[in-house]
């Protein structure tokens, strides 16, 4: 469950992406080092940035389990 400050944080994101600016410079104006500290952010989380410049949540895909040869 997100906290208020993360829930600020996301919504700030997509209103800088929506407004054209990059991902380095969202993270410039919103305190980051550089955008590889936000994606980071994100990623804790549970949200990427697509290149569809929108913020996704992140859906835990299940593990693949090797299967056995056929014979």
């Amino acid at each position: 469950m997100l906290n208020e400050q993360d829930h600020d944080l996301i919504t700030k994101v997509q209103d800088a992406l929506d407004n054209g600016k990059s991902v380095n410079a969202a993270a410039g104006e919103l305190g980051f080092d550089n955008a590889n500290t936000l994606y980071q952010k994100l990623y804790r989380l549970g949200y990427k940035i697509e290149c569809t410049r929108r913020l996704v949540p992140i859906h835990a895909a299940p593990i693949p389990t090797a299967q056995p040869a056929q014979q």
